[in-house]
C-alpha cells in the first residue's frame, strides 16, 4: 500500500498527515523457462543400470538378491462316500463334499453319421436325447445301432444305405418329426419295439430285401404312412395304430399278403392300398373316419373287403381292378362323396343297405359276373351310372327321388328291367341303351329331364317302357 504525505506549513509549525491511497494494476507475466533435460539409463556388464540426470551426479542400480523359501505345505486329502460322492480334506480348513456333477444326455442340432466311427464316438460321449435330426446315409457298416437313443425330436432319416442289414432301434419312443427308412437294398428287417409316435410322416420304401418290420406300439403318425415298393415285404401289423394324421398308402408291395389294422378308427386324408399283387386280406374293423377319398385298387388277389362301422365319406369310395374280390361288405354307409365300383371280374354282388345320399357320382361297371345290386334306401345322387356289367339282371332304386346330375344305365347285356317308381326328376342328361335283354323301364312319375339328351335305345328285347309324365320326341314311340 501506498501512502500518500502532504504537509503543510501554518506558522511556524510543520505537520503531516498520512492516508490510504488505492490498488495499483498487475503486473505482466513472465517468459516462460527453458525445456528441462531427460534423464538416461544404461546398462553395466554386471547387469546393473547407471541412472544420469542433469545436473546431478549418476547413480548406479542393481537387482536384489531372491528371499528364503517358506515352509512346505500340507497335502489335502480326498476319500469315496457311499453315495458316489468325495469328502476333501485340507490342513487348517473344514473338509468339503464334492458329488459328480449330471452327465447332460441332450445333443441339440442336426447329426448325419456315415461310418461306425463317427456314430462310436458319439455314443460314447453318453447322448440319449437328440433335439434335432438325426440322417444315415451311405453307412459303412452291416449293422446300424442306434438302441442307446431314447427320444429325437426332429427326424429319422435312414436312406441309401446299401451295406446295411440290421437295424437296431431298441429304445427310441418318440420321433417328433419325420420317420424314414428308403432305398437300403439289404435291410432285411427292423424293429421299433417301444416307439409310440411319429410327429409327421412314416416312410417305409424302396427297401428290396425287407421281409418284415414291426412296431408293436406305434399308436399315433400325425402325418403320412407310406408304405411302397418293398418288394420282399410279405406282412404289415400294427397292433395299436389308431390314427393317421394325414394320408395312408400301401403300395406296390409285390409279395405283401396282409394287412392288419386292428384299432386304426380315423385317416385324416386318403386311405389307398394298391398294386398289392400278392394280397389276400386287408383287416379295418374299427375304421370310421376317412377325411378324403377310399381307394383300394388292382391288388389281384385280394378276396374281400369289410368297414363294418364306416358310415361316412366325404370323399370318393372307390374299389376296382381287384380280380379276385368276391366280397365287399358296408354295412353302415350311409353317406359318400362319391361311388365307383369297377372291374372287379369275380364280385357277383353288391349290397349298400343303408346308404342313403351320393353327393357327386355314382358308378358301378365292368363287373363281369355282378348279378345285383341293392340300393333300398338310395335317395338323392348327383350323377347314377351303371354300364357293362355282363351278367345284372335288375336294377331297382325304390326310394330314388331326384337327381342333380344325369342317369346312365348301358352295356349291361344280361339286365332285363330297371324299376324307378318315385323318381320325378333328373338334373342331367338321361341315357338307357345297349341292354340288349331288358324288357321292362318304368318310370311312372318321371316328370323332368334338365339335360340336353334324353335317350332309350339299342335295348332290342324292350317290351314295356312306362314314362307316362313325358311326351319327348327324343323318346321311342313305346316309351310315349
Amino acid at each position: 500500500m501506498r501512502y500518500l504525505i502532504l504537509c503543510f506549513t501554518i506558522i511556524s509549525l510543520l505537520a503531516c498527515s498520512v492516508e490510504e491511497g488505492s490498488d495499483g494494476t498487475n503486473g505482466t507475466n513472465g517468459s516462460n523457462g527453458t525445456d528441462g533435460q531427460p534423464c538416461t539409463a544404461s546398462s553395466n556388464e554386471d547387469g546393473s543400470y547407471t541412472v544420469s540426470c542433469p545436473n546431478s551426479d549418476p547413480i548406479t542400480v542393481t537387482n536384489g538378491t531372491n528371499g528364503s523359501n517358506g515352509t512346505d505345505g500340507q497335502p489335502c486329502t480326498a476319500s469315496s462316500n457311499e453315495d458316489g460322492s468325495y469328502t476333501v480334506s485340507c490342513p487348517n480348513s473344514d473338509p468339503i463334499t464334492v458329488t459328480n456333477p449330471q452327465k447332460n444326455d441332450t445333443f441339440w442340432g442336426n447329426i448325419t453319421f456315415s461310418s461306425e466311427a463317427s456314430l462310436s464316438l458319439f455314443k460314447l460321449a453318453g447322448y440319449k436325447i437328440i433335439v434335432g435330426d438325426v440322417s444315415i446315409i451311405s453307412f459303412d457298416n452291416s449293422t446300424l445301432d442306434l438302441s442307446f437313443i431314447e427320444r429325437i425330436e426332429g427326424s429319422l432319416s435312414i436312406t441309401s444305405n446299401p451295406q446295411i442289414t440290421n437295424i437296431l432301434l431298441d429304445s427310441i419312443a418318440l420321433i417328433g418329426n419325420n420317420f424314414i427308412v428308403d432305398d437300403n437294398d439289404a435291410l432285411t428287417s427292423f424293429s421299433l419295439p417301444v416307439l409310440a409316435s411319429v410327429g409327421k410322416q412314416l416312410s417305409v420304401g424302396g427297401n428290396d430285401a425287407l421281409t418284415s418290420f414291426s412296431l408293436p406300439v406305434l399308436a399315433s403318425v400325425n402325418g403320412n404312412f407310406y408304405v411302397s415298393y418293398n418288394v420282399a415285404l410279405t406282412d404289415l401289423s400294427l397292433p395299436v395304430l389308431a390314427s393317421v394324421g394325414g394320408d395312408f398308402y400301401v403300395s406296390f408291395n409285390n409279395v405283401l399278403t396282409s394287412i392288419s389294422l386292428p384299432v386304426l378308427a380315423s385317416v385324416t386324408g386318403w386311405f389307398s392300398v394298391g398294386r398289392n399283387e400278392a394280397l389276400t386280406s386287408i383287416s379295418l374293423p374299427v375304421l370310421a373316419s376317412v377325411g378324403m377319398d377310399f381307394d383300394v385298387s388292382y391288388n389281384n388277389v385280394l378276396t374281400s373287403i369289410s368297414l363294418p362301422v364306416l358310415a361316412s365319406l366325404t370323399g370318393v369310395f372307390s374299389v376296382g381292378g381287384n380280380e379276385a374280390l368276391t366280397s365287399l361288405s358296408l354295412p353302415v354307409l350311409a353317406s359318400v362323396g362319391g361311388f365307383y365300383v369297377s372291374i372287379n371280374n369275380v364280385l357277383t354282388s353288391l349290397s349298400l343297405p343303408v346308404l342313403a345320399s351320393v353327393t357327386f357320382s355314382f358308378s358301378v361297371s365292368s363287373n363281369n359276373v355282378l348279378t345285383s345290386i341293392s340300393l333300398p334306401v338310395l335317395a338323392s345322387v348327383g350323377d347314377f351310372s351303371v354300364s357293362s356289367n355282363n351278367v345284372l339282371t335288375s336294377i331297382s332304386l325304390p326310394v330314388l327321388a331326384s337327381l342333380t346330375g344325369g342317369f346312365s344305365v348301358g352295356g349291361n347285356e344280361a339286365l332285363t328291367s330297371i324299376s324307378l317308381p318315385v323318381l320325378a326328376s333328373v338334373g342331367g342328361d338321361f341315357y338307357v341303351y345297349g341292354n340288349y335283354a331288358l324288357t321292362d323301364l318304368s318310370l311312372p312319375v318321371l316328370a323332368s329331364v334338365a339335360g340336353e339328351f334324353f335317350e332309350v335305345l339299342g335295348n332290342d328285347a324292350l317290351t314295356t317302357c312306362e314314362i307316362p309324365l313325358i311326351d319327348d320326341s327324343r323318346l321311342p314311340d313305346i316309351c310315349r
